[in-house]
This record gives structure tokens, sequence and C-alpha cells, in this order.
């Protein structure tokens, strides 16, 4: 069996994507009159337009229940990590949009709701005042996109269950395994249904082998960078509320947890463990977004 590896592939050079950041001019000037960060203006027409970040509850049918389905970019960011894009950031979600954006490295414009400009001008700063940090993206993976709708909505699917993986346009050795969607492997039939697709790319994977796992909540999802020594865990909270008691486990053997939670200075990991070359720890609570340094 081949054995696993992390690939690092450097599909950007630092994490500082808030330098990227613009607004449209009256949010713009929104922003910069909140005096905690400034942007510059830019115009929408010119950038591609993103849905804003949130959680929809959605009527199940068949249960009569109401099952939440997380709205994110992330997958978009990694499918095509040069272009231009653009939230028009629907009240309460400026924020974590622009966490959303920060967190891929993104060349992102927003457009926000005024009574949102203030937390808005608050999540610049504490962006701008996270360390520098020039780590490689993990993937566990490589997968092949081709381009179509299928193939999107399978990493869309993948990114919101935290499968870190590499986008490529075929098959690539460096990876333990690539996912081909359309192979004997993974055929069309599966990739047709997103969710039983992601699925079967972690049993693939096994949990055991994963880099990057988190326990406690369905409402968060990953971006993960590291080179072994060194490791930056990028937590996106998609829900209207805080995150109470999250847990995450991550390959390597770290000796210590910096949290940088928006919003929340004291922030702390807790029940830190490190046993059979992984690391565990706890956040017992956190807001829209935290930044954790491994070291």
């Amino acid at each position: 069996m081949k054995t696993l590896f992390l690939a690092f592939v450097p599909l950007f050079a630092a994490w500082a994507g808030v330098e990227k950041f613009c607004a449209d001019p009256a949010s713009a000037e929104l922003l910069n009159k909140t005096g905690e960060a400034s942007v510059t203006a830019c115009d929408a027409a010119e950038r591609r337009k993103l849905p804003a970040p949130r959680v929809n509850l959605q009527v199940n049918v068949a249960s009569a229940t109401r099952a939440p389905w997380i709205i994110a970019n992330g997958w978009r960011f990694l499918r095509n990590p040069g272009g231009k894009y653009f939230y028009e950031a629907s009240a309460g979600k400026a924020t974590l949009a622009m966490a959303e954006a920060f967190a891929y490295n993104a060349d992102a414009g927003f457009k926000i709701d005024p009574a949102d400009a203030e937390q808005a001008g608050r999540m610049l700063a504490f962006l701008r005042a996270l360390p520098e940090s020039d780590l490689p993206p993990m993937s566990d993976f490589a997968f092949v996109d081709d381009g179509t709708g299928v193939a999107g909505e399978a990493m869309n699917l993948m990114t919101r269950r935290n499968l870190l993986y590499a986008v490529v346009r075929q098959p690539d050795s460096r990876y333990a395994f690539t996912v081909v969607p359309g192979n004997d492997e993974f055929p069309r039939k599966l990739a047709a249904n997103p969710g039983n697709f992601a699925t079967a790319v972690r049993q693939k994977l096994t949990d055991e082998k994963r880099s990057i796992r988190l326990y406690g909540s369905e409402m968060a999802i990953i971006r993960a960078a590291g080179d072994g020594k060194a490791a930056r865990l990028h937590i996106l909270n998609y829900a209207d509320r805080p995150l109470e008691g999250i847990r995450l486990r991550v390959r390597g053997a770290y000796s210590k947890a910096d949290v940088h939670a928006f919003t929340q200075a004291d922030a702390a990991a807790t029940e830190f463990v490190v046993e059979d070359g992984f690391t565990e720890f706890s956040i017992p609570q956190m807001g829209v977004y935290a930044v954790v340094d491994l070291r």
C-alpha cells in the first residue's frame, strides 16, 4: 500500500491576503471612516460576484426536518486562485466574508451593509495584526478539476467536510492518491451526488490518515497550511452563533498552540495532548473566525 504523505504545493507565497482587499466606493468610504483600517475602492463590475457566506436551513421533505446547508466559497478560490472576486455581503455577514477571503488568500472586494461598517473595520484591523506566516497549504490528496459543474459541486462538498485536497489538471504522483471524477473508481454516476462522492473520497483516505479533523460542529470549515514543523489553521464559523467546545486533531507533534480569535483577546487552546504522531486540543468558544498557529 502506498504510504500517505503530505504534499505541499505553493499556491501562494503568504497569507497576508488582506492587502488584496478593496470595496465599492460607498463601502470603502464607510470603512475608512471607522478609523480601524482602510481599503481602496474598486469596481464590482470587473469582478466575479460571490454569494454571501452563510447557513441556509433547508426543509427535508421526506422527514419534515430542517437541515443546515453551508454556503461557502472556498472551493471557488481553490478552483481559480488567480481570480478577482466580489462579495455583496448581506447584513451581518461582512466579517465572515472577509475572514473567508483572507483564509484562502483571495483577491476580493466587498459591498457591506452600513450597519456592519464598524465590525468590518475591526475585522480588517484584526487580519492585519495577525502574525505573518508563509506556509504552504496542506493537501492529503489531489483532485482533477475538469471545469464542470459536477466537479465544482464535488469540490464544494469536500471542502465543507474539511477534506484537504490540491486541485490539479491531471493525476499527480506527488500525492498519496488522485481523485479523478469519471474514472472507474469515481464514476460520473457517483459524482452526480456530491454528498456520496465526498463520502467515497473520505473512505478512500480514511479518517486515520487525515491531516486535520474537527469535532463538535458541522458549521466550521478549516483551511490549513503547514510544513511539518509549523502549521496555521484558519477556522471559519458559518453558524449564526459562537462555536462551543470544538476539538481539533492535527497530524504532527507540536508543543504549543497560539489562538488568535476575532473579538476574543483571551482565546486559548485547552486540553492540549500530543500522542501517536497527532496533536489534539480544544477551543472552549470562538466567534466567526479564529486562527491557530502551531509550532
